[in-house]
């Protein structure tokens, strides 16, 4: 919703892109979060990993890539998933998994870039993201 997403950005003074998630609970989460960093009046140390744990979900991407010496037009779109990676004990089923809170966030992006009109290929890269 555009009318709540730029009360926050009033609010916060800033654009802040967790705010945008199209999960109302993690919006209002994160939401809640920030005002909460901002009220505590820390130095900020702890904002990289509250807005890094903020953006968790799918998000799509849409690229054109322009090649500066030929001038050549290619793109690529796809699907990104920022996802918690879970803690187990050796021997544990997934139902005994729990979200580890020191963990990196795992960044995966899927997609298809296209070289021309007629060659299209299926490309992925995956990234962890950790606050030191």
């Amino acid at each position: 919703n555009q009318d709540d997403s730029s009360d926050c950005d009033g609010k916060f003074g800033i654009v802040v892109p967790p705010l945008y998630q199209k999960d109302e609970r993690l919006r209002e989460q994160c939401r809640l979060d920030l005002e909460r960093e901002i009220k505590r009046g820390q130095d900020g140390s702890r904002m990289p990993k509250l807005v890094l744990s903020s953006i968790l979900g799918s998000w799509s991407y849409d690229r054109k890539i322009v090649h500066l010496q030929s001038g050549k037009h290619e793109h690529v779109s796809g699907t990104v998933k920022y996802s918690k990676y879970w803690t187990r004990d050796c021997g544990e089923d997934d139902e005994a998994a729990s979200p580890g809170i020191e963990n990196p966030v795992l960044y995966r992006e899927d997609g298809v870039y296209e070289f021309s009109p007629t060659q299209k290929f299926d490309v992925f890269r995956e990234y962890e993201y950790e606050v030191k």
